[in-house]
């Protein structure tokens, strides 16, 4: 089993559990958390993020094997395209991504504004 099906699992278990009836409600699912195939469609109906992706688009130097932009946000390859958001941060920062996203945005549109 995977750690993703085995967390999922501990975690139901842990809010069916009695410690949690007083404030628990009612279920909006109900998954037997012993049965791998009901966790599984559970995953794929429902899995999503609960933090801010970044980084599927590196900014780095052209000798960075998995940077795809340059430092001018401009994707190595492809004329005439750039990406201007969260993506190019090459690794996740510890605080909340608004001000560096807006920042990134600013700093692209003053890059654009310059070509």
């Amino acid at each position: 089993m995977s750690v993703y099906l085995e967390g999922l699992q501990l975690a139901l278990e842990i809010l069916e559990s009695r410690p949690f009836e007083a404030v628990r409600g009612k279920m909006l699912f109900k998954i037997d958390c012993n049965n791998i195939q009901q966790l599984k469609q559970y995953g794929r109906e429902r899995a999503d993020t609960e933090y801010h992706p970044l980084g599927t688009r590196k900014m780095g130097p052209v000798s960075e094997p998995m940077a795809i932009t340059d430092a001018r946000l401009r994707v190595k390859g492809i004329n005439a395209l750039r990406v201007i958001d969260a993506s190019i941060m090459p690794s996740l920062i510890s605080g909340n991504t608004n001000a560096p996203s807006i920042m990134i945005g600013e700093k692209g549109a003053d890059i654009i504004r310059q070509a």
